[in-house]
Protein backbone atom coordinates (compact mmCIF):
# COMPACT_ATOMS: atom_id res chain seq x y z
CA UNK A 1 0.00 0.00 0.00
CA UNK A 2 1.17 3.63 -0.78
CA UNK A 3 0.17 7.13 1.15
CA UNK A 4 -0.50 9.76 -0.80
CA UNK A 5 -1.47 12.90 0.97
CA UNK A 6 -2.43 11.40 4.14
CA UNK A 7 -4.83 8.22 2.09
CA UNK A 8 -4.16 4.58 1.88
CA UNK A 9 -3.66 3.78 -1.94
CA UNK A 10 -3.79 0.14 -3.28
CA UNK A 11 -2.32 -0.85 -6.08
CA UNK A 12 -3.35 -3.65 -8.12
CA UNK A 13 -0.57 -5.95 -6.44
CA UNK A 14 -2.93 -4.85 -3.13
CA UNK A 15 -5.95 -6.12 -4.24
CA UNK A 16 -4.69 -9.35 -5.18
CA UNK A 17 -3.25 -9.97 -1.90
CA UNK A 18 -6.17 -8.88 -0.27
CA UNK A 19 -8.27 -11.14 -1.96
CA UNK A 20 -10.57 -8.85 -3.80
CA UNK A 21 -9.72 -9.53 -7.21
CA UNK A 22 -7.65 -12.14 -8.78
CA UNK A 23 -6.79 -11.04 -12.91
CA UNK A 24 -6.96 -7.57 -14.30
CA UNK A 25 -9.73 -8.78 -16.57
CA UNK A 26 -11.53 -9.10 -13.80
CA UNK A 27 -10.82 -5.95 -12.08
CA UNK A 28 -11.71 -4.11 -15.80
CA UNK A 29 -14.86 -6.20 -16.25
CA UNK A 30 -16.11 -4.29 -12.77
CA UNK A 31 -14.98 -0.77 -13.60
CA UNK A 32 -16.94 -0.88 -16.99
CA UNK A 33 -20.35 -2.31 -15.36
CA UNK A 34 -22.74 0.18 -15.07
CA UNK A 35 -24.66 -1.23 -11.88
CA UNK A 36 -22.12 -0.41 -8.88
CA UNK A 37 -18.80 -0.37 -11.04
CA UNK A 38 -15.58 -0.53 -8.85
CA UNK A 39 -14.33 2.85 -8.13
CA UNK A 40 -12.29 4.89 -10.37
CA UNK A 41 -8.53 4.73 -10.28
CA UNK A 42 -6.18 7.67 -9.25
CA UNK A 43 -3.52 8.45 -11.40
CA UNK A 44 -0.24 7.97 -9.48
CA UNK A 45 2.13 8.57 -12.47
CA UNK A 46 2.09 7.87 -16.10
CA UNK A 47 1.77 4.38 -16.12
CA UNK A 48 -0.06 3.50 -12.66
CA UNK A 49 -3.41 3.54 -10.76
CA UNK A 50 -4.57 3.13 -7.71
CA UNK A 51 -7.19 2.98 -5.59
CA UNK A 52 -8.26 4.87 -2.27
CA UNK A 53 -8.51 2.09 0.31
CA UNK A 54 -12.13 3.69 1.65
CA UNK A 55 -13.70 3.79 -1.79
CA UNK A 56 -12.79 -0.07 -2.34
CA UNK A 57 -14.20 -0.61 0.93
CA UNK A 58 -17.33 0.82 0.71
CA UNK A 59 -17.55 -0.77 -2.37
CA UNK A 60 -17.04 -4.00 -0.90
CA UNK A 61 -19.81 -3.29 1.53
CA UNK A 62 -22.51 -2.48 -0.63
CA UNK A 63 -21.63 -5.85 -2.76
CA UNK A 64 -21.92 -7.69 0.54
CA UNK A 65 -25.91 -6.14 0.87
CA UNK A 66 -26.58 -7.70 -2.09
Amino acid sequence: MTRLDGLRILRFPDLVKLGIVNNRTTLRRWRNTKHDPFPKPLSLGNNSIGWRLVDVEAWLKRRKKR
